[in-house]
């Protein structure tokens, strides 16, 4: 149960949950990306600006909607290798062996934009 919740926190913390765009370290929750692939898409303009951690960032729509969707990817992909983790941890049957067991392997590299 330990390694389990060693998991858990490893996925939610900025090891994980973390990309750059231009160096500037952030990261979008569900909700947040779903909120700005809809404004993508409702957005009539050829430009969009939105504001993180009170810093403006302007593109063109289409730009932003490859990094939603990099970011939507790359959260889904993280998910996968957490819960893969879990299943592993879960059918070892020595103490040891659970104690070894490396909870940062086969995450993808972090985005950067």
């Amino acid at each position: 149960a330990k390694k389990i919740d060693e998991i858990s926190e490893f996925d939610s913390s900025a090891n994980v949950n973390a990309f750059t765009v231009n160096g500037i370290p952030m990261w979008l929750n569900f909700d947040l990306r779903s909120r700005l692939a809809r404004s993508v898409d409702t957005c009539k303009e050829e430009t969009m600006t939105k504001f993180f951690g009170g810093v403006p960032f302007t593109y063109p729509v289409a730009v932003w909607r490859q990094m939603i969707d990099a970011v939507e990817e790359y959260a889904d992909t993280c998910q996968t290798v957490t819960e893969a983790h879990k299943a592993a941890v879960n059918a070892i049957t020595t103490v040891t062996a659970v104690e070894a067991f490396d909870i940062t392997l086969d995450y993808p590299q972090k985005l950067s934009f």
